[in-house]
C-alpha cells in the first residue's frame, strides 16, 4: 500500500459516511484506511465496522477515549505505508487528493506536501487565501514555511492539507501531543523542522 489514510474519530455519526466514502472512491485506490475510533457514545464505532465490512482497506481500531493526538498516534502506530495522511472525520476529500499528493512527493522526492483546501460554512465555499508561493522549498528556505505555521488554517498549521512520510515520522520520534488545541500546529512544527525539501501545490484538495 502506498498510503495510509488515518480518521480519528469521535460521535461523528453525522459526517462519517461522507467522510470515508470520499476516501474509498478515491482515484488513487492503492490504500488502507484506519479508522480509530476514540471510544465513541454515538453510532459511530458500529458504523466503522460496517464500513469494514464494504470495504478490505479499511482497518477498525477502537481505543480508550484519551483524546484526537492519542489516535491520530495510534493510527501512524498502526500504519503500514510509506506515507501517511490525515483526515478528520467531520470532512471530506477530493477524489483525486490522493493521487495528486502521492505524485507530487515522488516527483520531487520531497519529505512533505501540502495543498490548498476549501472550506464549506452556511452553505458557502471559501476558498484559502495564499500565503506562500507556490513550488519547491529547500533546506534552509523551509525556515519559510515553518514562519507560516502560525495563525489558523489557511497558513500551514493543519495535517489536513498534506501528505508526510514514515519514515521522517519515526526516525525522529515526532508525536502528537496531548494539547487541549493546536496539537496539529507542533506536529507540523517538529516535522517540518526536520525536512530538507517540502513542496507547496495550489491544487484544492
Amino acid at each position: 500500500m502506498k498510503v495510509s489514510i488515518i480518521v480519528p474519530v469521535y460521535n461523528a455519526e453525522k459526517y462519517l459516511d461522507r467522510c470515508v466514502e470520499s476516501i474509498i472512491k478515491q482515484t488513487e485506490e492503492d490504500i488502507e484506511i484506519l479508522l480509530i475510533d476514540d471510544d465513541s457514545t454515538d453510532l459511530s464505532g458500529r458504523m466503522c465496522e460496517e464500513w469494514a465490512k464494504k470495504d478490505s482497506r479499511i482497518r477498525v481500531f477502537h481505543i480508550e477515549n484519551i483524546g484526537v493526538s492519542n489516535a491520530r498516534n495510534q493510527g501512524i502506530k498502526y500504519s503500514n505505508s510509506p506515507y501517511i495522511m490525515f483526515v478528520d472525520s467531520d470532512d471530506w476529500i477530493s477524489e483525486d487528493m490522493v493521487e495528486t499528493l502521492i505524485e507530487r512527493i515522488e516527483d520531487s522526492d520531497s519529505q512533505a506536501v501540502f495543498c490548498n483546501y476549501i472550506t464549506v460554512k452556511n452553505g458557502k465555499e471559501l476558498h484559502c487565501e495564499n500565503v506562500l508561493e507556490y513550488k519547491i522549498y529547500q533546506n534552509e528556505n523551509v525556515s519559510e514555511i515553518i514562519k507560516n505555521t502560525f495563525g489558523g488554517g489557511k497558513y500551514y498549521s493543519s495535517i489536513w492539507r498534506g501528505i508526510y512520510r514514515k519514515d521522517v515520522i519515526q526516525s525522529n520520534n515526532i508525536l502528537f501531543r496531548d494539547l487541549k488545541f493546536a496539537e496539529d500546529l507542533l506536529f507540523n512544527l517538529e516535522y517540518l523542522m526536520n525536512c530538507k525539501k517540502v513542496q507547496i501545490i495550489d491544487d484544492e484538495m
